[in-house]
């Protein structure tokens, strides 16, 4: 399920305005874009309450965070607060909270530890941004990481793409909270063969089966 987008977020790729009318207001009018955010944050909450109360697993709270855009006091001041906050009214429930950071997380990686997330969706790692997945690994140790494959490496050969997978993978000293998955677009054309490419090298890396069984909230698996 999902939360929506964080309320500030809800201004910078939202369909109120966009993003440079977003940082001009935040300048000129930032008690006017913080009344609405109020709001919107309290929607958020009835919505974490309707979660939790519903059969699903886990839920995501808004993501595509720019920290170029929002820099990291923002970040610590109006967006974990409502991670956490949300986190609370599911982890009584016994669900799950992600979020979907694709973009330059390095700055914001330590706010993100310390936040009552359970999973990060989308992460995508180096070279397409600033975190290998080395990095976020020891920086998320708690954390699933709901892993974006590399969009640029969709677009080499198949053999390449899976040495490229098995050297992804070869980084980690184990595989305890990582899903390898696959949120933007693929090239029409690669689409069945990047995939069969991904696959071919996760196969080289068995699970351990301590891994397997359901998340507790707060715990990677």
């Amino acid at each position: 399920a999902g939360l929506g987008l964080e309320p500030l977020q809800c201004f910078v790729s939202g369909n109120m305005m966009s993003m440079q009318d977003f940082c001009y207001e935040w300048i000129d009018h930032r008690d006017e874009i913080l009344a609405i955010a109020a709001i919107i944050r309290e929607k958020r909450l009835q919505i974490a309450r309707l979660i939790a109360d519903s059969p699903v697993s886990h839920a995501n709270y808004g993501g595509n965070v720019v920290p170029e855009i929002i820099g990291k006091d923002t970040f610590d001041q109006y967006y974990l607060p409502c991670y956490d906050e949300a986190a609370e009214i599911l982890h009584r429930k016994g669900k799950l909270l992600g979020s979907h950071f694709d973009a330059n997380c390095r700055l914001l990686a330590p706010s993100i530890a310390a936040s009552g997330l359970d999973y990060i969706e989308a992460f995508t790692p180096a070279p397409d941004t600033d975190l290998t997945l080395a990095e976020a690994r020891a920086a998320w140790k708690n954390k699933v990481l709901w892993l974006n494959f590399p969009s640029s490496w969709h677009l080499y050969p198949d053999q390449e793409v899976t040495r490229k997978t098995c050297q992804l993978l070869a980084k980690l000293e184990d595989f305890h909270g990582l899903i390898m998955g696959i949120t933007e677009d693929i090239p029409q054309e690669r689409h069945l063969d990047s995939c069969r490419a991904i696959m071919s090298g996760l196969e080289q890396f068995p699970y351990p089966p301590e891994s397997a069984g359901r998340t507790e909230p707060g715990h990677a698996p």
